[in-house]
């Protein structure tokens, strides 16, 4: 309960502390064409995923010269499918790929999550109020849960994904949240460690401990998740 209840108030903290009054973005990933990403897809006989099954032709000649207002594409988005077979779902190249290639999208999601009759209604952003949760002891007898994880994610407003950042972007995207964090207080005071210029040493206790994330998984590699690396990237712990 107290997780949940840190992490709503840590990220209205951090959503408060700054808002980005521009868009940022510069194209940093270079992938095949569209077609040639569907030909790959389509031919793979190991490939079961979505985007195999949504990628269709009509949707390439729709999309394939089209951008989103950061300078994503529908090719960024397909092309860990095209590089990971296993890979069951695309990877957005930013939050306006969603609209931008809307019929693309709506109908891997509506498939995904079973939507009745396809139709896409998100709901707007709510961060929760932590006194209109109900919960339950789960470990009546104290001898039941020896430790629990939380494991939220959450983008920045005006700020792409990983295809559509350039590493000067992801730098003061790192500024911003860390000075942001660096105003915490109480409970919720600590520190934040850079990857950049990190130890080996730290870096492994910290990935030892599941504190700390890799950077070798093949599916975000393809969908941009390392561009750069370790540029950007750090973690933050409290002293609790």
């Amino acid at each position: 309960m107290i997780y949940i209840d840190t992490f709503i108030k840590v990220v209205r903290f951090i959503r408060s502390s700054f808002v980005s009054s521009h868009i940022l973005y510069s194209v940093n990933m270079q992938v095949d064409s569209l077609k040639n990403l569907q030909t790959k897809i389509k031919s793979d006989e190991q490939n079961h995923s979505l985007t195999k099954k949504y990628l269709t032709d009509d949707i390439v000649n729709k999309y394939q010269s089209i951008k989103t207002n950061m300078g994503g594409t529908l090719a960024q988005c397909v092309n860990t499918n095209a590089r990971n077979p296993k890979a069951l779902l695309p990877r957005a190249c930013d939050l306006n790929a969603y609209e931008t290639f809307k019929d693309f999208f709506d109908a891997v999601i509506a498939d995904y999550h079973k939507v009745p009759g396809g139709k896409i209604q998100h709901p707007k952003s709510n961060f929760g109020d932590i006194k209109s949760l109900s919960f339950s002891d789960l470990n009546t007898y104290g001898n039941l849960v020896v430790s629990t994880r939380v494991r939220l994610g959450r983008t920045v407003e005006g700020f792409g994904f990983g295809p559509t950042l350039s590493k000067e972007t992801r730098i003061e995207l790192e500024k911003k949240i860390s000075t942001a964090l660096s105003n915490l207080s109480g409970e919720y005071e600590g520190t934040y460690y850079p990857l950049t210029g990190m130890s080996e040493e730290d870096r492994l206790k910290l990935i030892s401990d599941h504190f700390l994330f890799r950077n070798d998984d093949s599916v975000l590699e393809a969908a941009g998740g390392y561009i750069d690396w370790p540029t950007g990237r750090g973690i933050f712990i409290n002293k609790q």
